[in-house]
């Protein structure tokens, strides 16, 4: 009977330890998921924020070559403009002194 009983300690014992065992086990594994998910998190994080900067960067590159195009189109139109009045402001301002003179 004294077997018996001691038999039924050890294994309960054993069945002690190895639910003790099972607990720290899935400690870590929860720890070990834990900082997995950080390290995902992190990694995401940088892509965004890598993908983030491109797009920044194309769309103010986009924006530069829309402005100089503009700028370029100004500058032709006001040396048009100049060429114009260049070749025709001596008329016009004779069209303009014959008007107010009344000839």
């Amino acid at each position: 009977m004294e077997n018996i009983v001691s038999r039924i300690l050890e294994i309960d014992r054993t069945a002690r330890e190895r639910l003790k065992q099972a607990e720290e086990m899935k400690s870590k594994i929860i720890s070990d998921a834990k900082e997995e998910e950080k390290k995902i998190i992190g990694s995401v994080d940088e892509k965004v924020a890598a993908r983030i900067e491109k797009i920044e960067s194309d769309e103010k590159k986009a924006a530069d070559e829309r402005m100089a195009e503009i700028d370029k189109q100004r500058d032709e139109e006001i040396a048009r403009l100049d060429g114009i009045y260049d070749k025709n402001h001596e008329k016009w301002e004779s069209e303009i002194l014959s008007s107010v003179l009344g000839r």
